[in-house]
């Protein structure tokens, strides 16, 4: 997932993913010397990161749907907000 992401996304998103890619080799690294089970830190820390990368992977592969609105479409309301027509 974290590969994925960096290499369709550029700028923030990219960066974003090799820090993920980057924790989770330094992770797995670790866990062969040391014993995770009780690490707090650095499970949630990872898990956060994969969180988010997953969470940017499907921004990516959600069409964007844009709907123009003309300023003529809103009606104001008694409260004093817009409401739009149908």
């Amino acid at each position: 997932m974290g590969l994925r992401v960096y290499r369709k996304s550029e700028g923030f998103e990219q960066q974003f993913s090799l820090v993920f890619l980057l924790a989770a080799l330094s992770y797995v690294i670790g866990a062969n010397f040391s014993d995770y089970r009780n690490a707090q830190f650095c499970n949630t820390t990872l898990f956060l990161l994969c969180g988010a990368v997953a969470s940017i992977e499907a921004s990516m592969t959600v069409p964007v749907h844009r709907v123009s609105v003309s300023p003529r479409s809103w009606t104001p309301m008694r409260d004093g907000t817009l409401s739009l027509r149908d």
